[in-house]
């Protein structure tokens, strides 16, 4: 067999081990990129071996071969690791299709690791960028998500002339790195735009515009922009397409405002000042405003069913005078999504109302 072998992979090296320490110390020792694993399908060690092989690298690509099909063994192995299988006797013709597939394989996994790798060092320009301007306001606390290496979400702080405080939260339509190329324009029209003190609609008609100059058809931006102002004695809310935004009374234990998206997300049409409608609400002691986007509200169950803004307005109001209540938000969206892989980015602030009275 390993005669059939180096015929087979003329123009590759070929080592051969007897056993499994020895084929480790080989792993170990060269850059092996494929692994026929000639085991007994009939002993449980099987899945032990592709494990050492895959802790080794990764990448190595593993094909388990076996005098017999054992649909059990077979299942086992090809979970902890292994790509594929054949049983012998094996043809030449087979261990060459085999071959071919393999190294088309190990080709597609090399061009994944390298546009990974891109995209990462991409991630960590875009967030210094973001993080030299970000000022996060006092008592907030922020926890993002993303399914990818790229977020769509975006949370920006920054304080304007005039002593105000405004928070951006956006959730860019879809995930991934589609869905964060608005992240650096918006960010920079923002920081731009509060340094320029421009008012609270002056800030979103200038991000909306920016927006339809920027992404193709189809695509948008749902964010919401909230405003403090000097004093920290009251705040505005402009939701346009994120879930329901709520100010929680700590001391009367109720969620004291709710406030609804009431416009279109930005990036679709333009808007005129009468179409940016901001809520008032006054800042009382014990006041704490929680956002998010509608990663965390459509997070499901393996039942499929979804987490939902009305189980989510039952916790924030049972809870609403626990100094621990954004941690028990995450640990309830986490035990109810455990079974299943996040489809979307996820967002969740929070911000101590408190923090900013008196602060000018």
């Amino acid at each position: 067999e390993c005669a059939r072998l180096r015929a087979v992979m003329e123009g590759h090296a070929v080592l051969t081990a007897s056993d499994m320490p020895r084929a480790l110390a080989l792993a170990k020792s060269y850059s092996v990129n494929l692994v026929f694993l000639g085991v007994d399908l009939s002993t449980i060690h099987t899945t032990v071996a592709v494990e050492q092989l895959r802790q080794l690298r990764e990448e190595i690509a593993i094909v388990v071969t076996a005098k017999r099909k054992n649909d059990e063994r077979l299942r086992r192995a090809i979970e902890a690791g292994a790509c594929d299988f054949l049983i012998k006797p094996v043809s030449r013709n087979m261990m060459q299709a085999q071959l071919a597939s393999i190294e088309q394989m190990l080709e597609v996994q090399q061009l994944y690791g390298e546009t990974l790798e891109q995209q990462k060092t991409a991630k960590r320009i875009f967030d210094a960028v973001i993080t030299e301007h970000n000022q996060a306001l006092p008592g907030m606390r922020v926890f993002s998500r993303a399914v990818d290496v790229f977020s769509g979400d975006m949370t920006l702080a920054a304080k304007s002339p005039q002593g105000e405080h405004y928070l951006l939260l956006a959730d860019s339509a879809g995930h991934g790195l589609t869905a964060a190329i608005a992240v650096l324009p918006v960010a920079e029209r923002f920081f731009s735009l509060v340094s320029q003190g421009r008012d609270a609609t002056g800030i979103i008609t200038g991000i909306n515009d920016k927006l339809i100059s920027l992404l193709p058809t189809g695509m948008f931006m749902a964010c919401a922009l909230v405003r403090v102002d000097a004093q920290g004695n009251s705040l505005s809310v402009f939701n346009a397409g994120v879930p329901d935004i709520y100010v929680l009374d700590r001391y009367l234990c109720k969620i004291s405002n709710k406030f609804v998206s009431a416009c279109i997300p930005l990036g679709i049409a333009p808007l005129e000042p009468a179409d940016i409608h901001f809520e008032q609400a006054p800042v009382h002691p014990g006041s704490q405003l929680f956002l998010m986007t509608d990663g965390l509200i459509e997070a499901e169950s393996h039942h499929g069913r979804q987490f939902g803004d009305r189980r989510l307005e039952r916790l924030l109001g049972q809870y609403a005078n626990d100094t621990r209540l954004f941690e028990r938000v995450l640990d309830e969206v986490e035990q109810f999504s455990r079974h299943c892989a996040p489809r979307d980015d996820m967002t969740l602030v929070q911000v101590s109302l408190d923090s900013l009275r008196g602060d000018c």
